[in-house]
This record gives C-alpha cells, structure tokens and sequence, in this order.
C-alpha cells in the first residue's frame, strides 16, 4: 500500500524549472552572456550536483570575466526560484494521509536554502539532496539510498519528476513514478494509483 510521497524539487514544487530562471536572472542582473552561462553549467552540472563543486567554484567558472561580486551572485542563485501554491495546497491535502519527502538534484547553497524556506521547511518530512547524499537521481542507487532512509519498500512510494530520464532508475526498482506535467493530470494519475487527496473534489 502506498503510504510515501516523493517529490522532485525544480519544475515540480516551482514554477519554472531551476536552470532557466537563473540564467534569465544572471542575465538580467550581471549582463551575462546567455549561452555562455549555459554551456558553462551544463559543464560543470555533474560535479556541482554531487557536491564535489562549491557554488564559489561555480561563480568563478560561470563569472570569468565578468565583474560579478560573489555573494551578490549567491543571493541571486538561491532565490531563482518560486512555489507554486497550487503544489504546495496539494501537498497539505496529501501530507493527512501519506509520508511527504523531497528528492531533489541540488547544489550547494541553495539545498540549504530550499530545507530553511519557511514554506517548504515545514511541508516536507526529509529533504534529500544530491549535493548532500553525493548520489544523482540518474542512477538507482539514489532511490536505493532514499528507501534504505525511509525504511520504505520501492512499491510503498510514488515518486514525481518533469525528467523522464529521472523517472526510468525508479521504475526499474519498482517505485510507483509519475512524469510530472501539469498539476490536473498529477492528481488524476495519483487517484489511479489509489493515492486519497482528502478535500480533492
């Protein structure tokens, strides 16, 4: 029986996804080249979400040769993102019922951000962060991780993702995955799941 909830952070519990808006943001602010900082991150994307990179070893290679202080950089890349409240009253209603945990592709400062946020503090159970655990949802072993944590079986959990590629490492285990497209057809694809949204009308 489904008894845990696991949601993905950036295109999920947000808005927008992570990426996108920071590079819109930095754009903005600092006047960096938009398909510099692109490639720049998709660079060092790996290393970073696996806490093998700090977020000043990312300004430095993002930033080269601009004029970017670091901590005004910092400031921007912790808050490019925003919650959507929509999600956020779908989880209350799940969390009556169900185990609700965050699993999340991170990086440093901003997974420290996301478990201080008050409105996400608050709403999730654990936060588990690939900066932190130095393992990436591409790969089984992390929902290995995350179930060992929770003392979970794989068919006890759903897990939702906007990736697909995010979604196959679950599934291959046996977790109940959902691809996250919209919030209507998420909440139809629980209910199919036998998931009980007290409220849900």
């Amino acid at each position: 029986m489904i008894d845990t909830i696991i949601f993905d952070f950036a295109g999920v519990v947000t808005k927008e996804n992570f990426r996108p808006v920071l590079i819109r943001k930095c754009k903005e602010k600092f006047g960096l080249d938009e398909a510099e900082f692109r490639q720049h991150f998709s660079d060092a994307e790996t290393s970073f979400l696996l806490g093998e990179m700090s977020l000043k070893d990312f300004w430095q290679i993002a930033c080269k040769g601009y004029e970017v202080p670091f901590e005004q950089f910092a400031e921007v890349f912790v808050s490019a993102y925003e919650i959507n409240p929509d999600m956020v009253s779908l989880i209350e209603k799940l969390k009556k019922n169900y185990h609700v945990v965050m699993l999340s592709d991170n990086f440093d400062r901003l997974s420290e951000n996301i478990k201080n946020n008050p409105i996400l503090k608050p709403l999730f159970e654990r936060f588990f962060l690939s900066n932190e655990m130095h393992l990436a949802k591409k790969t089984p072993g992390c929902f290995e991780h995350v179930l060992k944590e929770l003392g979970k079986k794989p068919d006890e959990c759903v897990f939702t993702d906007d990736k697909k590629e995010n979604i196959e490492p679950a599934l291959m285990l046996g977790i109940h995955s959902l691809h996250f497209t919209g919030l209507e057809k998420f909440k139809s694809d629980l209910v199919a799941l036998g998931v009980i949204i007290v409220g849900n009308s």
